[in-house]
């Protein structure tokens, strides 16, 4: 049986980044949903023929975190929920990339430059759509029922702190990843 000591390993780091980049694009940019939640309240989209999504559109009573269905209408949270586990993931990945005990300096490089872009990509995604969202930068380790939301300005700073160390931390051409 693998303890999360085996994340600070080569191996184990490897396949904690392939996780997390599963985690983190879990929520395709596909389907109805996603079309709603990103285009629908602007000036180029309107509710068509069938208002059941139509709370992405109009903003009113019925645009409700909790509701699950209506009609054809996704849950609200799948979006929020998917992401902040790629959030929780990439956090992992950050904290093992940085007490790695591996020598090459290309794993755990590598590895902590893309636990950092895909937690700035994911508070993008969420800052994008939500405005000020909570803020969490280390691993989940307790059951945490309140949190308290960061303004849109410091997920902003984060995003542009998390991809600027992600860049200067990948490599920047093809067929250097350390495998």
């Amino acid at each position: 049986a693998r303890t999360t000591d085996f994340y600070k390993t080569d191996a184990g780091i490897l396949q904690l980044a392939v996780g997390t980049y599963y985690q983190t694009f879990n929520v395709p940019p596909n389907g109805e949903w996603f079309y709603c939640a990103t285009n629908y309240g602007t000036d180029e989209f309107h509710v068509g023929g069938d208002p059941s999504n139509s709370p992405w559109n109009n903003y009113d009573q019925t645009f409700n975190p909790g509701l699950t269905t209506r009609g054809n209408l996704q849950g609200m949270n799948v979006q929020w929920d998917a992401i902040y586990t790629g959030i929780g993931d990439a956090n992992l990945l950050i904290q093992n990339a940085r007490n790695s005990t591996s020598t090459s300096t290309a794993v755990k490089s590598t590895s902590l430059g893309e636990g950092l872009f895909m937690r700035g990509y994911s508070y993008l995604r969420l800052v994008s759509q939500y405005c000020g969202v909570p803020l969490v930068t280390q691993p989940t380790t307790l059951v945490t029922l309140e949190y308290t939301r960061a303004s849109a300005q410091d997920v902003f700073t984060q995003v542009i702190t998390d991809l600027d160390s992600a860049y200067n931390l990948l490599p920047n051409s093809e067929g250097h990843y350390p495998i």
